[in-house]
């Protein structure tokens, strides 16, 4: 029979042989799994956050020279964007809102600076 040593702590459990005596440490395969599961988790969580940020940053570049920049669509799409960042900070905690707003900042100054290339390269409107 197996007996248990230590405190119940994150550390592997450890267990006395029974024909040696010896201590072993031992991580069942089980929670290998889930620790692995769980920080996969939260990578796909925290790439997503960021890809999220992305295009919606992308997005709101293009919106940036419309001509009629009524009151109602700039509260609109602000509000659109509240609402994606408060559903990143559910699904993803502050970290997760954070590489959003900082990859919708990136993706956004990106297309603005594109469009402003164009423009000067074509000496016209895009």
């Amino acid at each position: 029979m197996l007996q248990l040593l230590g405190d119940h702590t994150a550390r592997p459990c450890f267990f006395i042989g029974l024909s040696t005596g010896q201590r072993v440490d031992t991580l069942s395969s089980r929670s290998i799994f889930q620790l692995a599961g769980l920080e996969l988790a939260k990578t796909i969580t925290l790439l997503g956050s960021v890809g999220v940020g992305l295009v919606w940053g992308w997005l709101l570049g293009g919106l940036g020279d419309t001509a009629q920049r009524r009151f109602s669509n700039v509260l609109s799409v602000f509000v659109a964007t509240l609402l994606l960042g408060t559903e990143v900070y559910l699904f993803a905690s502050w970290t997760g809102a954070g590489l959003f707003l900082g990859a919708l900042s990136l993706a956004l100054l990106l297309h603005l600076g594109w469009r402003c290339s164009l423009r000067q390269r074509f000496n016209q409107s895009t």
